[in-house]
């Protein structure tokens, strides 16, 4: 629980939009998530995720793909996810081989955008709990420092960021 409400109060001050206090953490329906880089109906329970949502010639989104890559080797600990919006399979397959990513790429269809709120802009971060509890999003871009912060706070302080 102390965990938890670190957790928040760092990702509030960090400009995240979370739950209200006393509110109960939406579980996001991470099981309705269509992947598209391979087949596979498997979901990981064991790990916090940071899902960066994006759609095709974001170039923002790129950037922080790129950020979120080059960070990934200092935090096993939290699975990363790209979760496309607004295109085709097609369109978000294609982006997601351009940007030669070795993220896992997963589409979302307007039932799951409705399901957790919809989305104002990409690149949208969403930050979720092993259990599958949101806990925080964040709208525009993520700079390495706020990346290398809520890496170090999902992960409850197991990464090894570098000096």
């Amino acid at each position: 629980m102390i965990l938890r409400c670190s957790l928040l109060i760092l990702l509030l001050m960090m400009s995240f939009v979370a739950a209200p206090v006393g509110a109960s953490p939406q579980r996001l329906p991470l099981e309705l998530l269509q992947r598209l880089d391979i087949p596979t109906t498997e979901l990981s329970h064991l790990k916090p995720k940071m899902i960066m949502l994006f759609e095709p010639d974001c170039r923002f989104c790129g950037l922080q793909r790129q950020q979120m890559e080059q960070l990934q080797k200092y935090c096993p600990a939290v699975e990363q996810w790209l979760v496309g919006i607004n295109g085709t399979e097609r369109a978000l397959k294609q982006q997601w081989q351009a940007w030669q990513s070795r993220l896992p790429l997963y589409v979302a269809d307007t039932v799951w955008l409705r399901q957790i709120g919809g989305v104002d802009a990409t690149p949208t971060t969403l930050f979720v709990s092993a259990d599958h509890q949101l806990l925080a999003t964040h709208r525009g871009m993520l700079n390495q420092t706020q990346l290398l912060k809520a890496y170090q706070a999902l992960s409850e302080a197991f990464c090894v960021l570098p000096n």
